[in-house]
């Protein structure tokens, strides 16, 4: 395999002006929510690829779960072909938008207990051409109800 060095990073929006720079906007690696089910729309990576040659590269962005089996399926796959031109060297910059996924907290929220938070821990990744070039860690987060705020000293 070519020597590719990629860098993966989550956002809520990736824009390009109109001299062709990349900017992110709302880069995150955690989202939370008290509700037990989560509905992520628009989750956008930015990916960027230094190549030593142009050529057509396979891509596979998929998010797993990092508690799971190595086996187990991945939560969200999406396989793409970037053709990166003579131009484009040694440096290729894209956008990708992510599918939609729906998640289910791991404890329902009437079991939560008050001030907790319960996680599915995921691992987004970059392959090209089948070796891992990328990485980012990405955590749902379900909390639980408040935590009573305890009585003023003296009160």
């Amino acid at each position: 395999m070519r020597n590719i060095r990629g860098t993966l990073i989550i956002c809520d929006q990736v824009y390009q002006d109109h001299s062709g720079k990349f900017i992110l906007a709302g880069t995150y690696t955690t989202w939370q929510t008290q509700e037990d089910e989560l509905h992520v729309h628009g989750i956008h990576a930015y990916l960027r690829l230094q190549v030593e040659q142009p050529g057509s590269f396979s891509c596979r962005i998929a998010m797993a779960d990092r508690m799971a089996s190595p086996n187990h399926a991945p939560m969200v796959r999406m396989d793409t072909v970037l053709q990166i031109s003579e131009r484009q060297i040694p440096v290729f910059e894209c956008a990708v938008h992510l599918p939609d996924l729906t998640l289910r907290a791991p404890t329902p929220r009437a079991q939560r207990a008050p001030g907790s938070a319960h996680g599915i821990r995921t691992l987004v990744t970059l392959e090209v051409g089948n070796e891992d070039v990328a990485s980012c860690p990405l955590d749902f987060v379900f909390l639980g109800p408040a935590a009573p705020t305890p009585p003023a000293a003296g009160a």
